[in-house]
This record gives C-alpha cells, sequence and structure tokens, in this order.
C-alpha cells in the first residue's frame, strides 16, 4: 500500500501539476486579451493577477 502512493507522488503528480499550470496559463493570457481590448492597461492586470496569485498560494504552506 505505501509503495502505491509512492508511485503517485513520483509519477502522477507531477504531470498532473504541469497540466494544470498549462491550463492556468491558457486562462491568463485569454483573460490578459479580453481585459487589455478593453481597455485595462497592462500594469493593473499585472497587479490584479499576483494579488489573486497571492491570496491563492498564501494558504497553502498552512495546510501542512
Amino acid at each position: 500500500m505505501g509503495s502505491g502512493r509512492f508511485w503517485l507522488l513520483k509519477d502522477v503528480l507531477p504531470f498532473t501539476v504541469m497540466v494544470a499550470m498549462e491550463c492556468s496559463n491558457v486562462g491568463l493570457n485569454t483573460l490578459f486579451k479580453a481585459a487589455t481590448m478593453r481597455g485595462m492597461s497592462y500594469y493593473v492586470f499585472v497587479v490584479y493577477s499576483y494579488a489573486i496569485a497571492a491570496f491563492i498560494l498564501l494558504p497553502s504552506p498552512l495546510s501542512y
């Protein structure tokens, strides 16, 4: 039972994280295109993106 979990963490988890990061990258590029076409400044979009990422990632160290 222990080796099954090790296999999951070693092989499946990195692939899943890579796919999730690519999906978020595509989504962020799509949002950027839509926001700039409506007149939002590039700098404002970057600040909003970093703020949202900080709120999502900030609780992650507390979960362990």
